[in-house]
Order: structure tokens, then C-alpha cells, then sequence
């Protein structure tokens, strides 16, 4: 890997110069980290529609399954869990799903931290759960951004070639491993001197709003 980094491209179609499109920054908060459906599920989402650096909207999905999951005291999000509140305020899951997916066809693109290799699958999972056999949840792949992935990019001094998509760009990464190596939402925020309330981390709309201003700072350190 050896393309160095532009930071200053003229090229007008890149995304630091998109005043237009809909950015849905999206991130689910589980049960345990486990991707199948039987024993893992999603109790909480984000979701943040974005257009020229500007929140448009932003919304707390509480998932309400009735009881069937319990939040181990180990999950990350269990200080921001409360099972009284998933039963007064929480959605059931196939509604929640309807929502989200309004959300992805009203976007240009879908943005999450860790999106390619997590959240993605809690998607599918709903998906079988919910949606037609006809529908295919990998319909939104294209819309991915993975702001791990790039973040992967930046710290192989890798840059984005004219003749690749921005997903195969993303796929060189998503298996990419190196001891040492810290992508992770909290030290990236340290890293770009983004300040963090560490009580607020892996509450989603919270993480969101953190993903959104890395995403700001990688978008002019690479030339997607």
C-alpha cells in the first residue's frame, strides 16, 4: 500500500465540496456483540440525517422485544439501558426496521463507525426477521460509509484510486489488522482533538454525534 494522501484536491465531486447530498449517520447498540438473530438484537439505534454539515434530524430508536434479551452489566451501553424505558417508550422491532428503512431512501449515503463488519449484520438479521424474501438488505451497500475503514486508510497512508468505487476502496480494509492499531471511536476522537464525555460513549445518538465530526476531518485527508 503506497498511494500517498492528497489533502487538497480540486476535484469538485468529492464529498468534502457536497453541499447536497443526505448523509443518515446510523448506529445500532446490542446486546452483545454476537450477529446472530437468536442471540443477539439491537435495544437502541441512531439515527442523524446530515446535509451540508448541517443536522437536519435526529432520532432514538428503543427496540422492544418483549423481554426475549437481557443486557449483560459487561455491554459497554448498559450504564445508558433501561428495560422500563424499552417497555414504555420502545418500538416493536418491525416497525423500528420500517423507520430506519424510510430513513435509507430518503439518503445519498449511510455512514456509521464499524459499519461494513457490525451494524450491517444487525440489519440483515432484521431483514430476515421482517422483510421480504425478495428484499435484499445489501440494496444499501453502495451507500455505505465506514468512517473505521477510512480511518484504517488514513493511518496506512492509503489514498483512494481514480479508477476504484469508494466501496471497494473500504472492502481493502475491512479485514485489515495490525496490533497496535487503534480505530476505535474514542481514540479517533482523541486523536483529532475532538472532545468526549466518556458517559455519553456508546449511547448512539451521543456516538453519532462524535462519528460526525471525524467523518468532517477525514473527508479532507482523503479524496473520496
Amino acid at each position: 500500500m503506497s498511494e500517498d494522501i492528497t489533502s487538497d484536491s480540486p476535484n469538485l465531486n468529492l464529498l468534502r465540496h457536497d453541499k447536497k447530498s443526505k448523509f443518515l449517520f446510523i448506529d445500532f447498540e446490542s446486546y452483545n456483540l454476537c450477529l446472530h438473530r437468536d442471540f443477539n438484537a439491537p435495544w437502541q439505534a441512531g439515527l442523524m440525517m446530515v446535509q451540508n454539515n448541517r443536522v437536519l434530524d435526529s432520532k432514538e430508536i428503543l427496540f422492544n422485544w418483549g423481554g426475549k434479551f437481557q443486557m449483560k452489566l459487561g455491554n459497554p451501553s448498559f450504564g445508558h439501558y433501561s428495560e422500563r424505558t424499552i417497555q414504555e417508550k420502545g418500538m416493536m422491532p418491525k416497525e423500528a426496521l420500517n423507520l430506519i428503512i424510510d430513513c435509507f431512501n430518503n439518503c445519498d449515503y449511510v455512514v456509521g463507525h464499524n459499519l461494513m463488519k457490525f451494524d450491517i449484520f444487525i440489519l440483515k438479521e432484521l431483514y430476515a426477521l421482517y422483510r421480504p424474501a425478495s428484499e435484499d438488505y445489501r440494496v444499501w451497500v453502495d451507500k455505505i460509509i465506514d468512517t473505521k475503514a477510512l480511518a484504517l486508510a488514513i493511518k496506512l497512508n492509503v489514498n483512494k484510486t481514480l479508477d476504484e468505487s469508494l466501496q471497494e476502496f473500504q472492502f481493502r480494509f475491512l479485514n485489515y489488522f495490525k496490533k497496535g492499531l487503534k480505530t476505535n471511536l474514542t481514540f479517533l476522537c482523541k486523536e483529532y482533538g475532538i472532545e468526549v464525555d466518556e458517559t455519553k460513549l456508546h449511547s448512539a445518538v451521543a456516538d453519532l454525534e462524535y462519528n460526525l465530526q471525524i467523518f468532517n476531518k477525514q473527508k479532507y485527508q482523503l479524496d473520496i
